[in-house]
């Protein structure tokens, strides 16, 4: 009973880590009720984010994009020693393929997690470049 009582406090703080993190999340809260609950400043501020975000995920692409490339030639090495019957490289070569396969999952897996509103930053992007365009051309007339 008591081992129960512990998992579900454990399930519970879990849960309300993860309601935390989203709730400080203002990018989502922008997808979720729009821009109309952020005054021009912040609005500024969000654009600021989004654009570091954008630039963090090519960053991240082209990592990924190198380490394939790395795990690419890795096996071309592997064949070309299994060619020359250097079979101990062979395999090195081939040991190297789950840790590049690894390192390109943890990279992407923690990149996602730590920004949630990846996948809607062009989206994000363009509202907030709309919104804060009208608002200045209100304030103008």
């Amino acid at each position: 009973m008591l081992l129960k009582e512990r998992k579900s406090n454990i399930d519970l703080e879990k849960y309300l880590n993860k309601l935390e993190i989203e709730a400080g999340d203002d990018l989502m809260i922008l997808l979720e009720h729009g821009p109309d609950c952020f005054e021009t400043y912040e609005l500024e501020l969000l654009l600021d984010r989004v654009l570091k975000q954008s630039k963090q995920l090519l960053s991240m692409r082209r990592m990924t994009i190198t380490v394939l490339v790395v795990a690419l030639f890795s096996v071309l090495l592997s064949v070309y020693a299994f060619l020359n019957e250097q079979i101990i490289f062979g395999y090195l070569f081939l040991g190297f393929l789950p840790i590049y396969m690894g390192l390109t999952g943890f990279m992407y897996f923690r990149f996602h997690k730590n920004n949630l509103t990846i996948n809607k930053t062009p989206y994000l992007k363009n509202l907030l470049e709309k919104e804060i365009l009208q608002r200045q051309n209100k304030t103008l007339f």
